[in-house]
């Protein structure tokens, strides 16, 4: 029998926002409680790092999972590099002060670039630090259906149905960026290349969103064995423990999926999209293990 806990009651959905009051001051007292109630925890912070669009919610999804196998909870933490609205950088002081006020057991999300400073304060003992990942292409993909169906209170949304007329034209921007008035959206290069430092940090696990999507229960267990060697050790056997992070997993639940396959972009890439693709992205599919050449 699996051991469960009741060490959370406050939880606060990762997409609900922190503008409602109610939920604001749940979070800023959530120290306080833990402090006075949760200080025997001996559980790590387990940090849910990603590049946008590339496979967010599921793995947080499955790391919400570790609440029905130990000490661990949430409450919304969302540490990014940029701010929400506007994709205007954050300081750098204001984004390593939200990495040092994570708990122990807190399960956490962020889109953190792998700065000296942020890899200096999450690469820590004590945390067990999960990034994941997905090819480039069908990261173009997605945040173009995102932006348009699904966020109309994307910064980016109204640029992309009302400047840009059909998915060609957005598909595109996704690829080559965007500079105009007011907005300043990266190549797809650029937007990679400030998280692909990750890969490098032997203490940080990093996750293909293709192989968790086609070789799941393999994956679950390597999630499993990061968090043992953060240097928590699990009640359960690796297989019930693999069943609950399996069973947590529930799109229906995800604000922002859509179809989470892996390959899409065959679909909707146009022989023009490709080369456009090819000559900023440059060697960037090579380096991620997604293609051996230039002749995909």
């Amino acid at each position: 029998m699996l051991k469960t806990t009741r060490v959370l009651k406050m939880n606060i959905p990762i997409h609900g926002s922190l503008r409602n009051p109610v939920r604001l001051l749940r979070w800023q007292l959530y120290p306080i409680y833990h402090k006075l109630c949760l200080r025997h925890l001996d559980a790590p912070i387990v940090f849910c790092n990603s590049l946008p669009k590339s496979g967010t919610h599921l793995l947080l999804q499955i790391l919400w999972g570790l609440k029905s196998l130990g000490p661990f909870w949430d409450r919304g933490s969302f540490v990014r590099t940029h701010y929400r609205r506007t994709n205007v950088k954050r300081p750098v002081a204001d984004v390593v002060r939200d990495i040092h006020g994570l708990l122990p057991g807190e399960i956490a999300l962020g889109h953190v670039h792998a700065t000296l400073e942020n890899v200096s304060a999450l690469v820590q003992p004590g945390i067990a630090n999960y990034f994941i990942y997905r090819d480039p292409r069908d990261v173009a993909v997605s945040r173009t259906f995102f932006v348009t169906e699904i966020a109309p209170k994307h910064w980016l949304h109204r640029y992309y149905t009302q400047v840009l007329n059909n998915l060609e034209d957005r598909i595109a921007a996704s690829i080559l960026g965007i500079s105009d008035v007011g907005l300043d959206l990266p190549n797809i290069r650029l937007h990679f290349e400030p998280y692909l430092g990750w890969l490098e940090q032997d203490q940080v696990i990093c996750i293909r969103f293709e192989d968790l999507v086609h070789d799941k229960r393999q994956v679950l267990g390597q999630i499993l064995d990061h968090l043992e060697a953060s240097g928590y050790q699990l009640s359960s056997s690796r297989e019930e423990a693999v069943d609950v992070l399996a069973q947590s997993i529930d799109p229906a639940q995800s604000p922002t999926f859509r179809e989470g396959k892996t390959g899409s972009w065959r679909k909707y890439f146009t022989p023009e999209h490709k080369k456009l693709f090819k000559q900023v992205a440059g060697d960037l599919l090579i380096r991620l293990g997604y293609e051996r050449g230039a002749d995909w």
